[in-house]
């Protein structure tokens, strides 16, 4: 709070390219029509995250699922007898 307070209190003595430089990655635009696409920009980037991420959730529910039902199934599968011995030669 108090820093907060004493950067606003010094910043009009900061030289303008400092300032500029700074901030140039916490503004999103130099006009408002500028700042509105690249913040629909970035918006749309943190939906896509999100989506691929529901998708890849969805993806793996969709394997357990499919894995729990094929698990019976390991019921009908017989024992093997086992390989016959090789022929003994004299």
């Amino acid at each position: 709070m108090i820093l907060d307070r004493a950067i606003v209190r010094l910043l009009p003595a900061v030289p303008r390219p400092i300032v500029r430089s700074i901030s140039s990655r916490y503004i999103a635009g130099s006009d408002l029509a500028d700042a509105t696409q690249t913040v629909l920009a970035m918006l749309d980037m943190e939906i896509n995250r999100q989506a691929l991420m529901i998708a890849y959730i969805d993806d793996f529910k969709a394997m357990m699922i499919i894995s729990l039902l094929a698990t019976p199934l390991l019921l009908l599968l017989k024992k093997s007898r086992g390989a016959a011995p090789p022929p003994v030669a004299d």
